[in-house]
């Protein structure tokens, strides 16, 4: 019997979907130029050794980098969309463990429904933005999967171990 697809192209740690989807989040924010407190990697030996993953993150631009309220709002939904997208890019379940990014991606669609922009912009932004977050992934896999190695070695990236991480070659 041969193994699923997914089963070969995944490193054998269990943890690597976890790491991949936290790490894409730090990625796509640090491309925005969003400061991140860290993101974690969490084991739990209560949940039968499950692993779990932290993103902390502050957003708000870097000094420098302005953006609209609408563009930081914007930019967060593609970046906690970034996650589940990137799981699934690397051969994971995307779907596993993304309740708390469904909640996230509605608060900040919330806040943008709250400055009743245009039917005519509002009309399938979801959909839009999900579609931008697959490009940005997809584009910048590479150094999503290089985070994620180095957050599996380490257990904990701060910014700018993730900055390094994105750069090196």
């Amino acid at each position: 019997m041969s193994k699923p697809l997914r089963t070969i192209l995944a490193p054998a740690d269990p943890r690597y979907g976890t790491a991949v989807h936290e790490s894409a989040h730090a990625v796509l924010a640090r491309l925005f130029s969003l400061n991140i407190e860290g993101i974690d990697l969490i084991v739990r030996p209560s949940d039968g050794g499950t692993s779990h993953g932290q993103f902390r993150w502050a957003p708000a631009p870097e000094e420098g980098y302005p953006l609209t309220d609408l563009e930081l709002n914007e930019a967060c939904i593609r970046v906690v969309m970034a996650g589940p997208i990137a799981k699934e890019m690397a051969g994971h379940d995307g779907r596993a463990g993304i309740d708390g990014d469904q909640a996230t991606v509605a608060k900040y669609l919330g806040f943008i429904t709250e400055k009743q922009l245009p039917a005519s912009y509002m009309d399938g932004l979801e959909h839009r933005l999900a579609g931008e977050a697959v490009e940005l992934v997809r584009a910048n896999l590479p150094a999503i999967k290089r985070v994620a190695q180095l957050l599996l070695r380490k257990d904990h990236l701060s910014q700018d171990q993730v900055n390094q991480a994105m750069l090196a070659p």
